[in-house]
């Protein structure tokens, strides 16, 4: 980039305000929250921002392209997966014993979307969000549940963070 000529308008908006902005959207339009097919309630967590594009598209006065991640999280505990189906109370004593009555993080891989252009992003995450809500709505992530379980339960004997 030519120093003398600096563009005139910042060429990339401000991360942190694109992240509050969507999730101001996703509150108000009640988003922010949804149930599998199981019954389990999750946290939509959707992340996105805008790309440093490259100089030539840069010069061309293209818009930067977006990047949008969308997943979900969830606080469990082990009632909770026996509730919602995930676990069996006599069949998975042993994994619910280890849980306890803590509250465990449950993550899922982000879904990642790119787009060019605020406008094209925006219109993007309208698409995606309703069909995304719908399918996992209608489908039961016992197994996913219960892998991230399992992820969970390793990585504390791992790393001794067991008690």
């Amino acid at each position: 980039m030519d120093f003398d000529q600096l563009p005139k308008r910042p060429v990339v908006p401000s991360q942190s305000s694109a992240i509050a902005e969507i999730n101001e959207w996703m509150r108000s339009n009640r988003f922010d929250t949804l149930t599998d097919g199981d019954g389990l309630v999750w946290r939509l967590v959707l992340e996105a921002g805008p790309q440093l594009p490259q100089q030539a598209r840069l010069a061309a006065g293209e818009e930067p392209t977006w990047e949008i991640k969308i997943w979900l999280e969830a606080d469990v505990t082990g009632e909770q997966l026996v509730e919602t189906g995930t676990f069996e109370a006599e069949k998975d004593q042993r994994m619910l014993q280890l849980l306890e009555a803590r509250s465990i993080p449950l993550r899922m891989r982000p879904m990642v979307y790119r787009a060019q252009g605020v406008t094209a992003a925006r219109q993007l995450v309208a698409e995606v969000l309703p069909r995304f809500r719908e399918n996992i709505a209608k489908t039961a992530l016992c197994d996913v549940k219960r892998g991230l379980v399992g992820r969970w339960l390793d990585e504390q004997s791992a790393f001794s963070k067991r008690y």
